[in-house]
């Protein structure tokens, strides 16, 4: 009985796990889809930057700003809803070279798929200890 138990725990736990796995890359997916048609017209993936900051740059900024991926993600969301000075994680430079962005008249779906994306798309072995 024991072992029926614990096979049983262990099942669910794998299947867990997929189906999570799925569901992040699902995530991921669609949020890459909402940058292709949304943001890659301004925003370059790697360098070189197009009129707006490239997405591995951002996504370092938000990893140095923020250690929390839900709340970088929920700031990322707000951002993007109404950019201001103030919710920006550019150094100050990179405000004067690169300005606000407008609002993007995404769905709220939307908007937290690609900021899911931008959190996740930073090379592993690029980070850094967050700052807060």
């Amino acid at each position: 009985m024991k072992t029926m138990l614990v096979t049983l725990i262990f099942t669910m736990g794998l299947v867990s796990t997929a189906f999570s796995a799925e569901k992040d890359q699902d995530l991921l997916n669609k949020g890459k889809a909402v940058y292709e048609k949304s943001c890659v017209s301004c925003h370059s993936y790697g360098p070189p930057p197009k009129t707006a900051p490239p997405i591995i740059g951002l996504s370092q900024h938000y990893r140095e700003a923020f250690n929390d991926r839900e709340k970088a993600i929920a700031h990322m969301v707000d951002f993007m809803k109404t950019p201001s000075k103030e919710k920006s994680v550019l150094l100050p430079i990179g405000l004067e070279r690169w300005g606000l962005m407008i609002p993007m008249n995404l769905s709220d779906e939307e908007l937290y798929a690609v900021s899911y994306w931008i959190w996740e798309v930073y090379p592993k072995e690029l980070q850094r200890k967050p700052l807060k």
